[in-house]
């Protein structure tokens, strides 16, 4: 794999996270040294932030850690859903404070409630997911 090829495989990470929905995502390829080659991939978000996310396949050659990160992207579930998650994790903590700190039932029944309904639609969601496929490039000769 020569520089064109590493850069081209970059970016074609970069697109492929953001049709996830990464608001910024970043990619990178790194050759350690008896530690073989590592594709780094991160979310815009820095760490503390709700959207922080990070990964470093490795891999014995250039192209098996490509093929890793390829596969975690390929993986990812929607923006949508992930943001679901997030507010339905959010959600529940809220919760959960609540009834810790002796808040009154009157409030905290509505947001059960609507977490209840939000978990169940989730899990009764029959949408079709389409396939998603990793990017194919072209292998200079």
């Amino acid at each position: 794999m020569n520089v064109e090829q590493i850069h081209s495989r970059l970016a074609a990470l970069i697109t492929a996270m953001m049709d996830k929905g990464l608001r910024n995502p970043t990619a990178l390829f790194q050759i350690k040294g008896n530690a073989g080659f590592m594709v780094g991939l991160t979310s815009g978000g820095g760490y503390g932030e709700p959207d922080h996310w990070y990964d470093y396949p490795r891999g014995d050659t250039p192209e098996d850690a490509f093929e890793k990160a390829d596969a975690i992207i390929a993986a990812m579930q929607d923006a949508k859903t992930r943001n679901m998650q997030m507010f339905m994790g959010a959600l529940g903590k809220v919760i959960d404070l609540g009834r810790d700190n002796g808040i009154e039932v009157d409030f905290l029944n509505p947001l059960a409630e609507t977490m209840k309904r939000l978990s169940e639609n989730i899990i009764t969601d029959q949408r079709p997911i389409a396939p998603i496929a990793a990017p194919v490039l072209e292998q200079a000769q």
